[in-house]
């Protein structure tokens, strides 16, 4: 029997964990580091245990602070949920070696798909189609020669990795070094194991990965196939199932029963997922993840089948006895706190509002709420949102709802970039490849059209002209015009997207606003208005508006997208002039790199530092052209937010 779970992870999969054993009558434990205190999954275990400090690393990570929660609390079975030590084959071991039950594939299993070189290995030997690749043993002429015979373009890849962290793509062999460099660096900082290996990189192809289960009796199950090509950074943000039946049938059916003959090959239990490549002319085996996908609640949603709960029943000794059954479509979207339009920088800080609407059909798996503080330290993304429906066409269409309805602010997410992905023709017309993204930069930063534009600019000068009024005691960013006559129009300058838009209003005697843009005037009516959001009338259009306000710069979500606003106080053109290469720290974080010294010359776009944030490396680019002066930093300094890092002057 399993009687109480310990969850060794952090966020929203400690609470899809908890719900499902909730439901079996199961008690939950859960752990959180020093910065997690507060965290939102907390309420969702029965009880939790302090981890300690995570200053300088995680506790997360540390098997014997993880065992000893277990033993402190009664917990009789551990579950990894995914990312830390999910595919740890030593945590595996140390979990059965305390009496307790592991909920997971057997250790072996683990270890031997653990490597990407070995599970090509083991892969093959299955009978499951394979690339051909390079392992880098070391920088010697011979493996730099044997990576040279690839075909352009190459994909160098930690062997311990998953979740596109450390890879690197390499289109001329003069990177191949660098590559290798940043590439060692990223496996090491989030794997601890610098072993790499190179493949020749498909531009296009689809990611499309199976869903398998299998239980102690010998039973193997395919439960269907999921589409996973919209990539950021060669990390999963879109994932669907099933996957787009534009492959021939028969190519489906041979990539569920390689998945099948793999799992039996390696002795594997409970839920895993088969990863392929598939391009024209057939597939070939990418990886396997011997654990739970982020993503697999989409195969939950088209067939019924729990898969925590069928982890859960395995780890018991129990016999599958399901034949699942894929009916309608479900879609899945990760929300990051990232900016997709700064190159995906994440956007740590506090979320000052969360909140989104009930829409049928749509799950919510969320890590985050009002108030809650994304961390530097850990994975950016902040919540997943599910939609099923009786066709690909209605989930997309709920999905799309459900995300208009999102209200966040405090922090950037990718959400407008979602957004422009359900509402593609390219993507809602068919499947598109891993390369959809890079070759769509205009999804990026989509921009409303004017009329949005225009209502959020009315939004954000009534509202800085309300805090103005009554809760600031002083002023420091009044806008241009600013006075104290309520009777007169007040003007707000705004720059968005480089251009200038004056907002005047002026409050009328009986409460209402007259305000507009360029001579436009329109009533408007204030609803509600709090710190974080305002709610306005504008000629009998109601809509709500969150509102993240730094001072100078404004972030307006509205159900169409975001618009970004700086305040321009008259100096502000003169203010903005400044050296065209410094560069300040773009979030905290940990340098990696040097690659300028004092002395050199830069060009626009060259490389001045790279930063290590988030578990991502961060290529900070000169943005014109200059001499490097000073340096103000070195290679394993931690910096702050905005701590400047390297001075550039006109030459």
């Amino acid at each position: 029997m399993i009687t109480r779970i310990l969850v060794a992870n952090r966020g929203e999969v400690v609470s899809r964990v908890a719900r499902t054993a909730s439901s079996m009558g199961i008690t939950t434990v859960g752990v959180y580091a020093d910065s997690d205190a507060e965290a939102r999954y907390l309420d969702d275990v029965d009880i939790a245990v302090a981890l300690g400090d995570d200053q300088a690393s995680s506790p997360y990570l540390d098997i014997s602070k993880l065992i000893d929660a277990a033993r402190r609390t009664g917990a009789d079975a551990v579950h990894p949920g995914y990312g830390f030590l999910a595919e740890n084959a030593d945590f595996a071991r140390a979990v059965a070696d305390a009496g307790l039950t592991w909920i997971g594939p057997p250790p072996a299993a683990i270890e031997s798909m653990g490597s990407k070189i070995e599970a090509k290995k083991i892969a093959a030997d299955a009978g499951v189609e394979v690339l051909d690749g390079v392992t880098v043993t070391d920088d010697s002429p011979a493996v730099l020669d044997a990576i040279r015979a690839l075909p352009l373009p190459l994909l160098v890849k930690p062997s311990a990795g998953g979740g596109g962290k450390g890879m690197v793509l390499v289109e001329d062999h003069t990177e191949l070094e660098r590559a290798l460099q940043s590439a060692r660096r990223g496996a090491e900082a989030a794997f601890g194991d610098g072993a790499l290996f190179v493949e020749h990189y498909f531009a296009a192809p689809r990611h499309v990965e199976v869903q398998i289960l299998a239980d102690s009796h010998g039973r193997v199950i395919a439960l269907g196939d999921r589409d996973c090509s919209v990539q950021r950074r060669h990390q999963k943000i879109v994932e669907e199932a099933p996957a787009l039946p534009t492959a021939p049938p028969e190519s489906r059916e041979q990539m569920q029963q390689a998945a099948v003959e793999l799992a039996r090959h390696i002795g594997y239990t409970g839920a895993g997922t088969v990863e392929f490549l598939a391009f024209d002319g057939g597939y070939a085996f990418l990886e396997m993840n011997t654990r739970l996908q982020v993503e697999h609640a989409v195969t939950e949603e088209i067939t019924g089948i729990d898969l925590v709960e069928w982890q859960i029943r395995i780890a018991r000794g129990e016999a599958l006895d399901v034949d699942p059954e894929a009916r309608g479509h479900s879609i899945e979207v990760r929300l990051y706190a990232e900016d997709p339009a700064n190159d995906y920088l994440p956007s740590p800080g506090v979320i000052t509002e969360w909140a989104h609407t009930d829409v049928p059909g749509v799950r919510w798996e969320e890590g985050v709420e009002t108030g809650s503080r994304v961390s530097t330290r850990y994975d950016p993304m902040i919540a997943k949102i599910v939609a099923y429906g009786a066709d690909r066409d209605e989930a997309i269409a709920r999905l799309r709802a459900a995300l208009r309805g999102l209200q966040v602010s405090g922090i950037k997410t990718n959400r407008d970039l979602l957004l422009g992905v359900l509402g593609d023709d390219e993507f809602t017309g068919g499947p598109v490849g891993t390369d959809f993204l890079e070759r769509r930069d205009e999804l990026l930063k989509p921009e409303p059209d004017t009329a949005v534009v225009e209502r959020a600019a009315i939004a954000t000068a009534i509202h800085r002209l309300l805090l103005t009024g009554s809760e600031r005691e002083v002023q420091p960013f009044a806008p241009v015009g600013w006075r104290n006559l309520p009777s007169q129009d007040q003007l707000t300058t705004l720059r968005t997207n480089g251009s200038e838009l004056v907002v005047h209003a002026r409050r009328e005697r009986d409460g209402t606003w007259r305000a507009g843009i360029d001579g436009a005037d329109q009533r408007v009516v204030v609803r509600r208005h709090t710190t974080e959001a305002i709610a306005l009338e504008i000629d009998g259009l109601r809509t709500r508006f969150a509102v993240a306000d730094s001072g100078q710069h404004t972030t307006v979500q509205t159900p169409d997208g975001a618009v970004e606003f700086t305040a321009l106080t008259g100096i502000e053109a003169d203010e903005e002039a400044g050296l065209a290469g410094n560069v300040l720290a773009p979030l905290p974080g940990l340098v990696v790199s040097l690659e300028v010294a004092v002395g050199d010359t830069v060009e626009l776009g060259d490389a001045l530092v790279v930063l290590e944030a988030m578990k991502m490396e961060h290529r900070l680019e000169a943005t014109g052209p200059g001499k490097v002066t000073e340096v103000l930093v070195a290679v394993g300094d931690s910096v702050d937010y905005q701590a400047p890092l390297v001075v550039v002057e006109e030459d």
